[in-house]
């Protein structure tokens, strides 16, 4: 229909070829630029030029798009030639921030072809440019990818998720989707995967800090919410924050001492003081605190684990009080882990 209207209209004159041309830009106004630039590159050579500046579009940006379109198809080709040049092409496109080319690639992700999967990752690690969308679906893709029954292209996967670290693209969203099969995923082997993939990207030289913060604050939102998939998740969440949160972190501190006192499962109580000993520090009086509260604890473990951290303690001498700025936030009790109120501690 787009061809053939836009060749009715190029082909008129006068007063009845403008008004056709407004009947039409008045009907396209309701479709997607996308849509629009497919429907003129499939004008023949004659009215395609025309048509393109009538309608805004560069020409140069649907000779692009031709040759995304192309590549994309020639990315299944059994000929290992034009399976290259779909590669160099696809690859060009990604750098440089191209939404068609990216999406089209991430849809690769899920081919039938372990080959023509791989060459999707390949070609996604090359991501330099943040688009949210994209991104976000890439995520998702790559995400499959670390279960794929090929281990080239799990292996793959993981570390294209760290070269687009590196590359200092990730966004809060994107990792907020890489956090959710950790989080709120049902799979135990899953969550390792996870675990590893952000501790790997949470070391890379020059985003690795701020990412480790990134991915901290989320985790540690996420516990205080109970937005957590039961205690194996809690364990795997504080393991990670035990090995990427920076030392002294406040938010961290608060939160890990909540859980700490007050977690119904003792393996996440546990968990947690490890965590909080971390992150606090041997002498910090938020570790002393919740050894203090724990070394009667109804579980043996967790009761031995608090003594053993209170024997390497001095506890007649006073520690000193955070520096300013870092001094934990009082949290609400609401929010506490386990849904004991702060004011049941007195009475223990």
């Amino acid at each position: 229909c787009f061809r053939a209207a836009v060749t009715l209209a190029l082909s008129l004159s006068g007063s009845v070829k403008s008004k056709a041309w407004d009947m039409l830009l008045d009907r396209l106004s309701f479709s997607s630029g996308s849509a629009v630039a497919r429907g003129v590159c499939h004008l023949n050579d004659d009215f395609r030029c025309t048509g393109s500046v009538r309608l805004g579009i560069p020409q140069q940006a649907i000779i692009d798009r031709e040759r995304t379109e192309d590549a994309l198809k020639h990315l299944e080709s059994g000929w290992w030639r034009l399976r290259m040049q779909a590669t160099e092409v696809l690859t060009q496109a990604v750098q440089s921030g191209c939404f068609e080319a990216g999406m089209g690639v991430v849809k690769k992700l899920s081919h039938t072809s372990s080959r023509v999967r791989m060459a999707a990752v390949s070609i996604l690690s090359q991501i330099s440019r943040c688009l949210p969308d994209v991104l976000v679906r890439t995520t998702e893709g790559l995400l499959e990818r670390l279960s794929d029954p090929v281990a080239d292209v799990r292996a793959a996967a993981s570390a294209t998720f760290v070269r687009i670290a590196a590359n200092g693209v990730f966004d809060d969203q994107a990792l907020r989707a890489l956090l959710r099969p950790l989080l709120q995923g049902p799979s135990a082997e899953e969550r390792r995967v996870c675990s590893q993939v952000l501790l790997s990207i949470s070391e890379v030289e020059e985003h690795g800090p701020r990412l480790a913060m990134m991915i901290c604050g989320i985790i540690v939102r996420a516990l205080l919410t109970s937005d957590v998939n039961g205690s194996d998740a809690k364990n795997v969440a504080l393991s990670l924050l035990a090995q990427i949160t920076p030392r002294k972190h406040a938010p961290a501190i608060a939160m890990l001492t909540q859980v700490a006192k007050n977690d119904e499962d003792a393996s996440v109580r546990l968990a947690a003081l490890d965590a909080l000993r971390a992150v606090a520090g041997e002498g910090s009086k938020h570790l002393k605190e919740a050894a203090l509260h724990l070394v009667l604890d109804e579980d043996d473990v967790v009761g031995d684990a608090a003594a053993e951290i209170l024997e390497g303690l001095d506890l007649t001498q006073e520690e000193p009080d955070e520096q300013a700025g870092e001094v934990a936030p009082e949290i609400p009790s609401a929010l506490a882990p386990g849904g004991h109120a702060e004011g049941s501690e007195g009475s223990e």
